[in-house]
């Protein structure tokens, strides 16, 4: 099967859907399918992105005539046997993409955003009214993500969570863990909480001079006790992910605005202990069949995010709790996701493949 993936989202930017999007093209690819790519600033197909305030942080997308037929021109080469449109609402490229692809192709739409601007969603009910409604198939990340795009009368939408890489961050996992309690995101962007967990590093070290507390991620400066322990500047995946891996505990004391949570299940892949707001796809992550996975707090609140940090730190971490936290984060890998993503294809195609 051919499958073309439309990302609205520059992929040289950090970000999750991006990384969703290239992680499905490699699942697809290792199936033995054809995936190609397309988003903006790739190439010469899609160029000049602009950035956009879009669910509370900034967006790097592309609109406008020109978008829209370099889009056409790209369908027309590929001539896929499906259409998959990521965030179809954003002003990006898979807005035209829907449109172009549609009566042509079979199209499929996942919808990534918890918090869609009220703006794009009148847009896109008027704009793309057809198109939705002809979807073969809509996929939402969670709960969140569903909540959100209800005003747009999907046909049957369906859960199915991000897929992520479980074997390259299992295979990260440190034993015995360090005394580290560690952020992991943008700590420019303020819907990620990073100014919570400096409030909460500096109130704690005094009692837990043990611990190191590092930040992980792009970001600006940081201050005392908190380090950067490569250094200031990105950090490759590989890197990343032996960090983590190194971590007992990883905190993700986001504000608001998370519609899954994939920070969440690779910290439990490597084996560490999570603590996370209580935002409701976060909840949805860490609930597994017997209880949550995770420690939650009060989204917001540094005192109840420092209790929970106290609590998981005074918890013996043993190697049941190891083992299952990791076999909750293998039910979002690619094995397990990918059959899910190609049951609504074959929805999408009328059956045949």
């Amino acid at each position: 099967m051919r499958v073309a993936l439309v990302c609205p989202y520059d992929l040289a930017r950090p970000g999750g859907v991006q990384n969703h999007v290239l992680g499905l093209a490699a699942a697809l690819r290792a199936a033995g399918h054809d995936a190609r790519v397309l988003a903006p600033g790739v190439g010469q197909q899609i160029s000049g992105g602009v950035s956009v305030r879009w669910n509370g942080s900034v967006a790097p997308v592309v609109w406008g005539p020109r978008t829209a037929n370099a889009v056409r021109r790209w369908l027309r080469c590929v001539d896929p046997d499906l259409v998959h449109v990521h965030e179809p609402t954003a002003p990006s490229v898979g807005w035209h993409a829907l449109r172009a692809a549609d009566g042509r192709w079979p199209t499929v739409a996942t919808f990534h955003q918890a918090g869609t601007p009220a703006w794009a969603l009148t847009v896109a009910r008027k704009g793309l009214r057809g198109s939705l409604g002809r979807l073969g198939a809509a996929i939402c990340v969670s709960r969140a993500a569903l909540e959100a795009a209800a005003p747009l009368c999907l046909p049957d939408p369906t859960i199915i969570g991000n897929g992520f890489d479980f074997e390259g961050w299992a295979d990260a996992a440190s034993e015995p863990k360090r005394r580290v309690v560690a952020f992991v995101g943008r700590r420019g962007d303020p819907r990620k909480g990073f100014g919570l967990f400096e409030e909460m590093a500096c109130s704690m070290y005094r009692d837990h001079p043990d611990i190191d507390w590092w930040a992980l991620g792009p970001g600006g400066d940081v201050r005392p006790p908190i380090i950067e322990p490569d250094g200031p500047g990105p950090l490759s995946v590989a890197r990343l992910r032996e960090r983590v891996g190194e971590a007992a505990v990883v905190v993700a004391p986001n504000t608001r605005g998370e519609s899954f949570g994939l920070v969440l299940v690779e910290a439990l892949a490597a084996g560490a202990q999570v603590v996370a707001a209580d935002l409701p796809a976060f909840v949805d992550v860490l609930d597994a069949d017997d209880g949550l996975v995770g420690r939650l707090h009060r989204a917001g609140d540094v005192a109840s995010l420092s209790a929970a940090v106290r609590a998981t730190l005074a918890t013996p971490d043993t190697v049941d709790a190891r083992t299952r936290r990791r076999m909750h984060a293998r039910t979002y890998s690619w094995d397990a996701v990918l059959p899910q993503i190609m049951e609504r294809y074959e929805r999408a195609m009328g059956g045949t493949r």
